[in-house]
């Protein structure tokens, strides 16, 4: 039952993070589109809101998520890293289960 639990969880962030606001049908406020994030500006501000972005569809549509740790691997903390390329890490927690899973997603263009 955990590893369902866990596996649920985890395709539920990827579909909030993948989707683009307006794709869902009756929900057009629902998904964080990151694809349309690679062709922003590669700054901080950007990562910013990118971040602000996923905490708060997440709290929204996944409140059973807590959020401990969210980091954004880019060409600005990783110079090797493509332009085109972006990879996350989100440490969260499942309520009320008190599991704690890392999920490592991966965007380029």
């Amino acid at each position: 039952l955990l590893q369902t639990i866990k596996e649920v969880a985890a395709q539920n962030i990827k579909m909030v993070v993948f989707t683009n606001p307006g794709e869902r049908v009756m929900d057009p406020a629902f998904g964080v589109g990151i694809k349309r994030f690679l062709f922003r500006q590669n700054n901080e501000e950007t990562y910013r809101v990118l971040k602000n972005r996923i905490r708060q569809q997440i709290g929204r549509y996944l409140p059973y998520v807590k959020i401990s740790k969210l980091f954004i691997n880019s060409p600005i903390n990783n110079p090797e890293i493509p332009e085109n390329f972006m990879g996350l890490v989100i440490e969260y927690k499942i309520h009320p289960y008190n599991q704690t899973d890392v999920l490592e997603l991966s965007v380029s263009a």
